[in-house]
């Protein structure tokens, strides 16, 4: 094809005819430019088709990411529920005149005790990767972008109250450690063989140990506490649809 094209431009220049030639020039540059159009469009392509499987890939990411993330909400809602039951079985207990062994058993255990504290970890990899990438500004416009939003900063609103309350109640935990509440309590619990035949003298004991104002203080705060509990339940359906939009987004 080039050696066609230089025995044309030689065969005009040497016939004399400028007006042919200088349409030979007009055209050959006007090839140029179409190829090098061409040349652009289909990189351009290419670039689009590479940046559109990218970001699919950051969508996909964070689609398993609140995957993962739904499932420990679901067990800590669960657990929130059963500690907030557990702080008012408490509660009832330390005001009434006298505990019997079995509601002593209930309410000193560490199953759903919130001395036990808990915390929600979420994955946030892939939402970070697509925010660093640059890719999250083609999500403008689509139903995926303010789901995203909203669902994270749900996810931060957790973070920061379950902290608040973990660390009310871690610190007053350790206060009934300090001053060897807890573990006289874990005594009485575990080491039943010196129990007296009606209990009396031991209900006395332990009623006066569990008011002990640390573990009055923690199971009165978590018993009424509800923000927790309300954000899990908000944030568990807004995490679903979040994920079947990304499902959409990546077919």
């Amino acid at each position: 094809m080039l050696h066609f094209f230089r025995l044309l431009r030689k065969s005009l220049i040497e016939s004399g005819s400028m007006k042919k030639y200088l349409f030979y020039v007009l055209g050959e540059i006007l090839l140029v430019v179409i190829g090098i159009l061409i040349a652009l469009q289909i990189n351009n392509w290419n670039t689009q088709q590479q940046e559109t499987k990218e970001l699919k890939g950051f969508i996909r990411n964070i689609s398993s990411n609140i995957k993962s993330d739904l499932e420990e909400l679901r067990a800590l809602k669960e657990l929130r529920d059963s500690t907030r039951a557990f702080s008012t079985n408490f509660m009832n207990a330390v005001n009434a005149d006298f505990i019997s062994k079995d509601e002593f058993y209930k309410v000193w255990n560490w199953t759903y005790n919130p001395s036990r504290t808990r915390y929600f970890n979420p994955d946030q990899s892939g939402f970070e990767g697509l925010k660093n990438s640059g890719y999250l500004s083609k999500l403008q416009g689509k139903a995926l972008e303010p789901k995203l939003y909203e669902y994270y900063n749900l996810v931060s609103e957790i973070i920061m109250e379950q902290r608040k309350l973990n660390s009310f109640i871690e610190n007053l935990s350790q206060k009934g450690m300090e001053h060897n509440i807890t573990q006289q309590l874990d005594k009485l619990r575990y080491h039943t063989n010196s129990y007296s035949l009606n209990f009396e003298d031991e209900s006395k004991i332990i009623l006066e140990l569990l008011r002990y104002p640390a573990f009055t203080g923690i199971n009165t705060r978590n018993r009424d506490q509800r923000m927790i509990s309300d954000l899990y339940e908000k944030i568990i359906p807004l995490g679903e649809d979040v994920i079947n939009i990304c499902e959409k987004e990546i077919k």
